[in-house]
């Protein structure tokens, strides 16, 4: 079963417009991996690196802001107010 990764990735990335507009960007993420839709330990070791990193301001192993759809235009055209 497909998991729609690009429309995932448009959502966060309005999300994530929301977040600068709220003063807190590096407040949000996200992380893909090739694969079944099923949660396994690779997702659960990107799940607590990323809260390591949130709640106890441990530097992450992993990029959560990586645009994995370069060449997918913007879903939106808005931008939050400054």
């Amino acid at each position: 079963m497909w998991a729609d990764p690009t429309g995932t990735y448009q959502t966060h990335d309005a999300a994530r417009e929301a977040y600068r507009f709220l003063g807190a960007e590096d407040r949000i993420g996200i992380w893909f991996r090739e694969g079944d839709h099923h949660h396994g330990l690779v997702d659960w070791k990107a799940f607590l690196d990323f809260a390591d990193w949130q709640f106890k301001g441990v530097q992450p192993q992993t990029r959560y802001d990586v645009n994995p759809f370069p060449e997918m235009p913007r879903a939106f055209s808005w931008t939050a107010p400054v």
